[in-house]
């Protein structure tokens, strides 16, 4: 008894696991096979428009290296039609989507579903009227050219399928977009709003008096340059006359007066020593 106990909870167990492990891999399967599918599709016809495109050139032209010339030509055929049937079942979709998806859509945005949709549509008949004259040209049966003609028209699903995905996935990067845009906006918002308070509480105790003082300064009357002379010695006007903006600067932030006090002093002295 206690071993059928152990057995079925080992089996319990078991298929516990293997349902993880399924439903962890189901949805990067899906994801895979969404974008694998509309590149192989087209893989389709187009393989099957080389076969007969190779036979067509074996069979009709004799002239040395046909076979590999016929080969090449095959491929090269093969590879635009793939392309071609890919590019052009997603940009035929997601132009379809985008007017749907935008509320009284503007002209501007039916031209892209009008172009694509006739690259795409020009895709498809190429595609099974070639392969229906090669097939009757080199003599195959009529179910065979059936065959071909509905295996062309697998890139619509695949195409389908593939935009959709795309369509999901650049909606998911805009609205990813969008929420950092906001949540830096509010970062930003809040940190000035926290300057904001601090330059309140900072001016409340007095350590923002730069513009007070100089009011105050402008207020009161610059010492008359006549007084301020008399107390100068000569090296001292030198040195007045020399002053440099930076200086000037500097004594206006640490004194309370202005900029255009000490540039006057400097003014006047440069006068005085005849320097102007």
């Amino acid at each position: 008894m206690e071993n059928e106990k152990q057995n079925a909870q080992w089996l319990a167990r078991l298929f516990t696991d293997w349902r993880a492990i399924i439903e962890s891999a189901e949805t990067p399967f899906a994801k895979l096979a969404v974008f694998v599918l509309p590149v192989i599709a087209p893989m389709v016809p187009a393989s099957l428009t080389s076969l007969h495109l190779y036979t067509l050139f074996v069979g009709n032209f004799d002239f040395p290296a046909i076979k590999l010339i016929a080969l090449l030509m095959s491929i090269l055929t093969g590879i635009v039609l793939e392309l071609l049937g890919y590019v052009g079942a997603i940009a035929t979709v997601r132009a379809i989507y985008n007017v749907a998806k935008a509320e009284n859509a503007p002209l501007a945005l039916y031209v892209p579903v009008v172009l694509n949709g006739l690259s795409y549509g020009f895709y498809l008949l190429a595609l099974i009227t070639v392969n229906y004259y090669l097939g009757q040209f080199l003599g195959e049966e009529p179910i065979v050219t059936n065959i071909v003609a509905i295996l062309s028209l697998v890139t619509i699903p695949t195409g389908l399928l593939a935009a959709n995905h795309l369509n999901e996935t650049a909606e998911e990067e805009k609205a990813e977009k969008l929420r950092k845009e906001l949540l830096d906006r509010e970062a930003r918002e809040r940190e000035l709003e926290r300057e904001h308070k601090l330059r309140k509480l900072e001016i409340k105790s007095g350590k923002f008096q730069e513009s007070s003082n100089t009011s105050v300064e402008s207020s009161e009357k610059v010492p008359d340059w006549r007084k301020l002379k008399s107390t100068l010695t000569p090296e001292q006007l030198r040195e007045m006359a020399n002053w440099t903006p930076d200086q000037m600067n500097q004594m206006a932030k640490t004194t309370g007066k202005t900029y255009k006090t000490f540039s006057n002093y400097r003014a006047r002295a440069r006068a005085e020593l005849g320097l102007e």
